[in-house]
């Protein structure tokens, strides 16, 4: 699906380990339902052979997309499925940056890639993934603005030299 399909996302938190069977569950009682379980890569050599890992990256957690409001009383049946994630206020809805991830999500089909990097000589080269885009996007810029907080108050220095270690 397409990011201008679906005029309502939501966030389920469910059991750990049934996300695929909920999705399928889902998929079958809610037709106009998308759901989707944020799904990572990892690669590995076996034999000197590159093999795909595809895990669930954030476990008991679904998204789900729909044209229409979900009735929330038929999705809270279904086996595994604890609740429907809102705020304060009782919205279901993502808002906000919550929702700019989940419609992210959606336009990458679920899958939080890793990204490929080289250190030849103390050179990193990024050969793949999003820290490639990232890269791209950053040479374009004129300016780098980034928020105080990292450290939490433990560590003054630690964060300046994670984030110097980053941009070198």
């Amino acid at each position: 699906g397409k990011i201008s399909d679906f005029q309502h996302i939501y966030c389920l938190f469910c059991r750990t380990g049934a996300e695929y069977r909920i999705c399928e569950d889902i998929r079958k009682k809610f037709p106009d339902v998308y759901p989707l379980a944020a799904m990572q890569e990892k690669h590995r050599i076996v034999n000197k052979h590159d093999e795909i890992d595809r895990r669930v990256f954030l476990p008991g957690y679904l998204f789900l997309y729909s044209k229409y409001v979900v009735d929330f009383d038929s999705l809270l049946r279904i086996d595994d499925v604890y609740r429907v994630l809102g705020d304060e206020n009782t919205e279901h809805e993502l808002q906000n940056s919550d929702r700019s991830f989940a419609e992210w999500l959606l336009r990458n089909n679920g899958l939080i890639g890793i990204s490929r990097i080289t250190n030849r000589n103390n050179k990193l080269t990024i050969k793949s993934g999003p820290m490639k885009y990232f890269a791209k996007k950053l040479a374009d810029s004129q300016i780098v603005f980034i928020p105080g907080g990292f450290s939490g108050g433990d560590e003054p220095d630690g964060s300046g030299k994670f984030i110097t270690a980053f941009f070198r």
